[in-house]
């Protein structure tokens, strides 16, 4: 798949050996898989790129140089101009978050993801003394909401999932007042005004889309009678 003018792909060597290569629109290698790497899909600007030979991450800008040598155990995509990435060993590191010149901006506890940012947040454990709460952090390493064991999911048009203990969804604001208590089954995120949403436990055939204010776009009772898709809900 081509983002922004560039694409990952795995190709047969002349040894018969597979490698990554990173092509351009008409077909030319970028990256040869000769250069032993292993792509991740460009975004932001940036290709992330594991060096085989040492194992550590960096990032690649889209003509193939090296914007950020590989120097990490882990690393995530670029988004909003910041990335998460591991480093360290993989039992004792920190996780970061960088800027695109590689500097460190926050840092959290070790953990394997590697989330994105999304509406200009990012969702990471920063409490040594409870791995399981998290805070959503700014670009420029700020909390802007403290740890909580109940952050669960990304920020998406000002909303985010939140589960309980019990393991039901629901979402906050930005501020992290409560939109939907988290009552529901399941949940994805927001995408152009909706959230796809499996409501109560007694009524689990049922699938809908929520607003923003959390209120259903359809009543449940129609939506039990079939499966939508975004593309069905934006086409009526």
């Amino acid at each position: 798949q081509f983002r922004e003018g560039r694409a990952a792909v795995s190709i047969v060597r002349g040894d018969g050996a597979r490698g990554d290569a990173l092509i351009a629109l008409d077909g030319a290698m970028v990256v040869t898989p000769e250069a032993g790497l292993q792509l991740g899909a460009p975004s932001d600007g940036y290709v992330c790129a594991k060096e085989l030979s040492s194992g550590r991450w960096g990032y690649l800008a889209l003509d193939g140089s090296w914007a950020i040598t590989p120097r990490f155990t882990g690393a995530g995509s670029f988004r909003e101009g910041r990335a998460v990435v591991c480093a360290g060993d993989l039992d004792g590191g920190v996780n970061l978050v960088i800027d695109r010149d590689g500097k460190e901006r926050a840092r959290s506890m070790h953990y394997l993801a590697t989330p994105s940012f999304s509406d200009g947040l990012v969702l990471i454990p920063t409490d040594p003394r409870d791995s399981f709460a998290k805070a959503f952090v700014d670009r420029e390493g700020e909390t802007v909401l403290a740890p909580n064991r109940l952050h669960w999911g990304p920020m998406c048009e000002g909303r985010a999932r939140v589960r309980s203990q019990a393991g039901f969804e629901g979402f906050i604001d930005r501020a992290g007042s409560v939109v939907v208590p988290p009552v529901l089954l399941d949940a994805a995120d927001f995408d152009r005004g909706l959230a796809r949403a499996r409501p109560l436990p007694k009524r689990p055939a049922a699938w809908g889309y929520l607003t923003r204010d959390g209120g259903w776009a359809w009543p449940l009772d129609a939506l039990e009678q079939g499966f939508f898709s975004m593309n069905d809900a934006r086409a009526g």
